[in-house]
């Protein structure tokens, strides 16, 4: 049902993005938070069930035209990524976690128009969906790991912003 919905939502998109201005519009940003870890260390690996996660996540996204997948520094957020490194054939971008204004500067100057994916943490992803145009989503506790947000941008300043569960 998600899938359907996000697949839905990326040609819809397609489909009104030449009304939108040229630069961002029409860029669709994908933000999760990483997937269950196995502690609280400051960089541990994923969990059972958080690489049960990864996996939904890349069987939800498989079918999604992404041009980049974008991670933090931390393996977390990488390994979150990982089995849609395999389905895509792509690698994982990484951009310093506290670095949000970089990763704007990397989607917006390398994939405008296009649907890019970021695994990030759950003290970024609303200031990265803010530095996108988008609207405070609130705070995500430590335990939320089932958000996704589909942030599609309507010019360098507005986004829209879909907040689903996986």
């Amino acid at each position: 049902m998600i899938k359907s919905i996000v697949s839905f939502l990326l040609v819809l998109q397609a489909s009104v993005s030449w009304a939108l201005p040229a630069n961002l519009a029409g860029t669709t940003v994908i933000i999760v938070r990483h997937a269950e870890k196995v502690d609280s260390s400051e960089d541990p690996d994923l969990s059972e069930a958080g690489k049960a996660r990864a996996d939904l996540l890349s069987k939800l996204l498989a079918d999604s035209d992404v041009a980049a997948l974008f991670a933090s520094q931390f393996k977390r957020t990488q390994q979150t990524l990982e089995p849609l490194t395999k389905i895509l054939n792509l690698e994982v971008q990484t951009v310093d976690a506290s670095m949000t204004g970089e990763l704007v500067r990397q989607i917006s100057t390398h994939f405008p128009g296009k649907t890019v994916v970021v695994a990030s943490h759950s003290d970024r992803v609303t200031e990265i969906i803010e530095a996108l145009g988008g609207r405070s989503v609130g705070y995500l506790a430590e335990s939320e790991y089932d958000n996704l947000f589909v942030v599609t941008l309507l010019d360098n300043s507005t986004a829209d912003v879909l907040r689903l569960k996986y």
